[in-house]
């Protein structure tokens, strides 16, 4: 929004580049969760961070509703658990946003999610049926402008999702 010159805001403030997190993150989770009576394995945490790409109020959405389901201990299973619950709350959302797209981008989006890497292979082109790379070139290029994607920072044929729950329902509905 702040970033892109055809939106209202573009470069209204100075931009910030913030830093990763590291592992002091997962260990205030991890008192967090102390604080409340809940016993939460780190292995857990990290992969919850890793799964939602860091993204802080998607950590915090998904550490709210381990708390609010009564959990005491909380591993993997009940990470995955509560984070399919998360997604899918999300799914008419994501459907009127894959229904609002051309099928090529529909397919483009399936071969990110559920392939992530080297997307641009003779293979999974033809999996996901998109006839040509710069059919899938083109089709990853709108959803870039959509805000959708992104390629930055990723090396070539590598693409990220910019909401990494999106990412996580696709891979739950359209898994082969």
């Amino acid at each position: 929004m702040l970033n892109n010159p055809a939106r209202p805001f573009y470069r209204s403030c100075q931009s910030i580049e913030f830093p990763a997190f590291g592992s002091e993150f997962t260990d205030w989770i991890i008192k967090r969760f102390l604080v409340v009576g809940v016993s939460c394995d780190r292995a857990a945490v990290d992969l919850l961070r890793k799964l939602v790409q860091d993204t802080p109020n998607y950590v915090q959405m998904v550490c709210f509703h381990l708390v609010a389901e009564g959990k005491t201990q909380i591993g993997i299973p009940e990470v995955n658990a509560t984070l399919t619950t998360v997604v899918h709350q999300n799914a008419y959302a994501y459907q009127t946003l894959l229904n609002s797209l051309s099928l090529t981008q529909q397919r483009a989006l399936r071969l990110a999610a559920i392939e992530g890497k080297q997307v641009f292979s003779k293979e999974l082109l033809t999996k996901y049926e998109i006839s040509s790379s710069p059919a899938l070139a083109s089709a990853i290029k709108a959803l870039k402008v959509k805000s959708i994607l992104d390629e930055e920072g990723t090396g070539k044929g590598t693409v990220i999702f910019d909401d990494p729950l999106f990412a996580i329902w696709l891979r739950d509905a359209f898994s082969y």
